[in-house]
């Protein structure tokens, strides 16, 4: 052996067995530590080894929250903060349960309680602004992180992608076409995520007045609450939270207008029970499934056939007629504008957007007329008119425009569901259901509805009307009569299909 090899060899100093973040100092694992942009990988990182667990533990507050802020941003970290501290004492979570059920009403006591802790919340909003202050939990930080990467992220493409394909024709470049070639700023998506967020608190704090209480006190209206929280806010994020709603009531819309238009027993409860459908947002049922929160809101975008339908609501789908629409479209209803509208129309922002085009299209479209919220302006809300920047506008062709009808809309949506065509419908499902049936009807195909063991498919007929028959001869037979009618089963295909076919057809729209 070399003789400077064998001295080497003797005199080698051990090599030290911790990887080289462990023998940082404490204060450089902290800022390590801090850089993360998952929580989950914080916690990882904290259980990999003894040295960065001990230095997780001796920062642990100030290390959630600074890697909780680098997940979601620091423009958004307030309202995050705001979901987390709002723990109201009863919270809109139920997404169906049995027809009047009574665990699941509020008592009068309930009631004052829900409505005291939501004064208080809303009285003290202003000056919660530090988010640093506010100590977080690696479990509620998991839980806010998952809520954001999940839930909110998925929600916010989604709007970005509802919006490029609405039909509006602009007089520079379509709004897809501009998303495509420069994709939605930094800015845009705070803008959209701020706003999904608010509506998320605004869910936690009122999503319980809907219910119905034992002797209901006239004080527990919705509306002077709700005033207290929009007040906090700017004209501007009143209506982009206002945006949000209808956006996410289109989410939901689809797997309940399944439920509605198919099942047999919410057709038979509706009859008798429910307010009838109409198509709307601002139907209770929808109404309702957006008290729930993001969360179930996104679970029931992502049904995709009848059955899920039914899994997810269930045919006792719960209503809620004093939520998001009606406490923003009823906070003036004067013939002129009132000291609470004004305030409304001049609040201070709460979070100052570094782009003064919100502001500048909102009071470009309101003009002159003075509901923040009108019915007349939900179709420039589908394409998130609120939610650009000066930089969009411009590239649509709108920024310079004086003229709020510089855009226009190439095909309308479907009008309301009339209601003495839609009862029809309803009248058979109820007489299905009575008789033991269940599961899918359609006007076109009875076939996939199931009966008990020894039942027969019905069928209900109402009268023929013979009033414009005066040719035909009078051989005395009695006139026929309304009512179910007991037809055999096919031996295969589809049912024979009801008087109202062609009605059905353009009622609903769609054939399954």
């Amino acid at each position: 052996m070399d003789p400077t090899t064998a001295l080497t060899a003797t005199n080698a100093v051990p090599m030290d067995p911790r990887s080289c973040l462990e023998r940082l100092p404490v204060e450089l694992q902290w800022a390590v530590l801090g850089l993360l942009t998952d929580v989950r990988s914080l916690a990882n990182a904290a259980l990999s080894c003894r040295a960065l667990y001990v230095a997780f533990k001796a920062n642990e507050d100030d290390l959630v929250t600074a890697v909780l802020t680098n997940c979601v941003g620091p423009e958004v970290i307030r309202e995050v903060m705001l979901i987390h501290q709002c723990r109201p004492p009863l919270l809109s979570t139920e997404i169906k349960s049995f027809l009047f059920s009574p665990q699941n009403e509020l008592t009068l006591a309930e009631s004052r309680q829900v409505r005291s802790y939501t004064r208080n919340f809303t009285r003290d909003m202003k000056s919660r602004r530090v988010p640093a202050a506010t100590k977080v939990s690696m479990v509620d930080a998991i839980d806010l992180a998952d809520l954001h990467l999940r839930v909110v992220v998925p929600l916010m493409k989604k709007f970005i992608r509802v919006c490029a394909f609405e039909p509006i024709t602009f007089p520079g470049k379509d709004l897809a076409e501009s998303l495509q070639e420069r994709p939605a700023t930094r800015l845009e998506k705070e803008r959209i995520i701020r706003a999904l967020y608010r509506f998320e608190l605004f869910r936690k704090l009122f999503g319980r007045y809907g219910d119905r209480v034992e002797q209901m006190p006239p004080q527990t209206d919705i509306i002077p609450d709700a005033f207290n929280y929009f007040k906090r806010f700017s004209a501007w994020e009143i209506v982009q939270m206002g945006t949000i709603h209808d956006f996410l009531g289109r989410m939901v819309l689809p797997a309940f207008a399944d439920l509605a238009e198919h099942d047999v027993e919410y057709g038979a409860l509706a009859l008798d029970f429910l307010t009838p459908w109409n198509g709307r947002i601002s139907h209770p049922a929808i109404q309702h499934l957006l008290s729930t929160g993001l969360r179930s809101i996104h679970e029931i975008s992502m049904c995709v056939s009848f059955k899920a339908s039914v899994d997810k609501l269930g045919p006792s789908t719960m209503e809620n007629r004093f939520f998001f629409d009606h406490a923003l479209r009823y906070q003036d209803s004067g013939a002129q504008i009132s000291p609470r509208l004004f305030r409304l129309l001049h609040g201070k922002a709460f979070h100052a957007d570094g782009d003064p085009a919100p502001k500048a299209m909102l009071q470009k479209v309101l003009g002159n007329r003075y509901p923040l919220f009108d019915e007349r302006d939900w179709l420039d809300r589908r394409w998130g008119f609120l939610m650009w920047d000066g930089a969009r506008y411009e590239e649509l062709g709108i920024a310079k425009k004086e003229d709020r009808h510089c855009w226009s809309r190439s095909s309308w949506p479907e009008a309301e569901l009339p209601w003495h065509l839609v009862h029809e419908t309803l009248q058979e499902r109820s007489l299905i259901w009575h008789e033991g049936g269940k599961g899918y009807w359609s006007p076109w195909d009875q076939s996939r509805v199931v009966y008990p063991e020894g039942r027969q498919p019905v069928a209900f007929y109402p009268p023929i009307n013979n009033d414009d028959d005066d040719d035909d001869d009078d051989d005395g037979a009695a006139a026929p009569v309304a009512g179910p009618i007991t037809v055999p089963a096919p031996a295969q295909g589809r049912a024979k299909e009801p008087w109202y076919h062609h009605i059905a057809r353009r009622v609903f729209g769609r054939k399954k």
